[in-house]
């Protein structure tokens, strides 16, 4: 049976959506891959390509092609998953392609370029608040061209309008300097008076290196048995192991050793407090593109310290993002004050209000969309730093998600109280005002003003 939404991309559209754009080794992902015709395109500038695709039919198809399958359904992706990404090319399916472009945006590393196919009416129909979202983001970052009937003469054919768009993820200035990381292993200095224990590294690391070897000796186990059992007619083995996703080479197994590892140390460390999104995507990012430097104790060290030694920067950076995000297009989260500059900012209003926050799997499953998830908990993480609150021992939102996830019904954290409804709204409702009002205050005063006397 035909996908519906299956619609290959011809060589010309796809001549269109890369014009004036630069691929050369670009690292590509196309969320819905399909036959591959993007990336057959694609190949002819960089090796790094990246697909995602829901049909097991076309899977095969892909792997054949030697692209690397990340995953089969693009809405389930992660910041995590893709933060090595410099380009997302993507013709999604036109009955969701709204839905599959601002999940993108959301999870969509920093400097990211975004070139999307759509159906116009996407565009240029703004009937649902899906689509009012998706008209604000091209206007901030980024442009819409409507391209005509360019399928009439494709391989599947439709007279559908098609829009193009193009979206440009912006950097921000709070990067990690990774130029102390060591490209050498060498001797390491115990160090008794670190932030963490010196023989609790060590342990972390000899486990690392050993998971590497023992994966070593499988493939060379399975080298022997194939080039043995050929010679008494067996057929070659093959494998393809998989937590998150598939891989069978040991650059791809030691990438996900390592962000597993990184993560297991922040907890060890409970450095989470410290660790913004944005944090996050620049370690991850850090791995795939660094994957050279070893993971050595002295590297973990320099690591950790630089964390710790940028906390409160990259903590008032999320707090910006966060507030901006939540105030640029939605005036009932602003709170008003006479005489106030709206150029400089808005300040939070003691209840949030976030569209299209929620998201549903046949409207029986609901899940929070990755940027919100982001922006709340680094709020949260805010809070905690100027609150004083232990943040490892807070009732955070995401047990509300595994316990308590009810539409129309109040769900108290720490910090707020929380409810959704069906069409995609979250609602967040300050608990205690203090902490409403010192978080505009640490917001100012970041900004650079001081809120008026009145201020209540």
């Amino acid at each position: 049976m035909i996908n519906k939404d299956l619609y290959p991309t011809p060589n010309e559209v796809i001549q269109q959506m890369l014009s004036g754009t630069n691929i050369t080794k670009a690292k590509i992902l196309d969320p819905s891959a399909g036959f591959g015709n993007i990336l057959d395109y694609a190949k002819a500038y960089t090796n790094d390509l990246y697909c995602y695709e829901i049909e097991d039919r076309l899977q095969p198809v892909l792997k054949e092609k030697q692209y690397k399958l990340i995953g089969e359904d693009f809405l389930s992706a992660q910041t995590k998953d893709i933060s090595h990404i410099t380009h997302i090319i993507m013709n999604p399916p036109f009955s969701r392609d709204t839905e599959h472009i601002l999940h993108a945006w959301d999870i969509a590393p920093e400097g990211c370029e975004i070139i999307a196919l759509c159906n116009w009416q996407s565009i240029n129909n703004y009937y649902s608040q899906r689509r009012r979202s998706l008209k604000n983001i091209i206007q901030d970052y980024g442009t819409s061209l409507n391209l005509g009937s360019v399928f009439q003469n494709a391989e599947r054919t439709t007279d559908t309008e098609i829009g193009l768009i193009k979206l440009y993820k912006p950097i921000s200035t709070n990067d990690i300097d990774y130029s102390m990381f060591f490209m050498e292993e060498e001797e390491e200095e115990q160090q008794s008076n670190g932030i963490m224990q010196f023989n609790e590294v060590r342990a972390i690391v000899n486990r690392y290196v050993g998971i590497l070897k023992q994966f070593d000796i499988m493939q060379q186990s399975l080298t022997y048995i194939n080039n043995n059992g050929k010679d008494i007619g067996m057929s070659t083995l093959s494998y393809e192991m998989s937590y998150s996703k598939g891989f069978t080479d040991k650059e791809t197994f030691a990438k996900e050793l390592q962000k597993s590892s990184w993560s297991y140390i922040f907890r060890k460390m409970n450095m989470n407090k410290y660790l913004t999104s944005k944090m996050i995507d620049k370690v991850n990012k850090f791995v795939e593109d660094q994957q050279k430097v070893p993971f050595t104790m002295r590297n973990i060290f320099i690591m950790l310290d630089m964390i710790y030694q940028t906390r409160h920067e990259s903590l008032q950076n999320a707090l910006v993002e966060a507030v901006d995000n939540f105030t640029k297009h939605t005036h009932e989260n602003r709170y008003n004050v006479p005489g106030w500059k709206t150029n400089l900012g808005h300040m939070l209003n003691k209840k949030i209000i976030i569209n299209n926050a929620v998201r549903t799997y046949f409207g029986t499953e609901y899940y929070l969309t990755d940027r919100t998830k982001d922006n709340i908990e680094d709020i949260i993480k805010v809070l905690c730093n100027i609150t004083g609150i232990d943040h490892s021992q807070t009732k955070n939102i995401w047990q509300w998600l595994d316990k308590e996830w009810r539409t129309g019904n109040w769900y108290f954290t720490d910090f707020f109280e929380i409810k959704f409804f069906k069409k995609g709204t979250l609602h967040l409702k300050f608990k205690d005002l203090n902490h409403w009002r010192m978080l505009n205050e640490y917001y100012g005063k970041i900004k650079g003003f001081t809120l008026p006397e009145d201020f209540k």
